[in-house]
């Protein structure tokens, strides 16, 4: 299972922006940013929300409470995201209809 630091460090770096930057978008200093990168301290809830929402993957992902396979689907699309969902679900029945 993963971090907070290290789902937090795969959406720093996908925004390109520098602490200062990151932090003025959700209200937060760069000193926070750097912080919260290095694993000394995560957001509060509600900014927690604001990162998620802002980035299109859900809380438990973000705090790295989540299954693997959330951790790449959060990195597609929403349209592609649907559809491997779709595809999981129908090879875990194939699965079932095996056994």
């Amino acid at each position: 299972m993963s971090t907070f630091k290290e789902q937090f460090n795969i959406l720093y770096k996908k925004s390109k922006l520098s602490q200062k930057e990151f932090g003025i978008n959700f209200n937060a200093s760069a000193d926070q940013v750097f912080n919260w990168r290095n694993g000394r301290g995560e957001p509060d809830i509600e900014t927690l929300k604001k990162i998620a929402a802002a980035n299109h993957v859900s809380i438990a992902w973000l705090i790295g409470a989540h299954e693997d396979t959330d951790n790449e689907l959060s990195l597609l699309p929403l349209e592609l995201k649907e559809e491997a969902k779709n595809y999981i679900e129908y090879l875990k029945l194939k699965n079932e209809q095996v056994k």
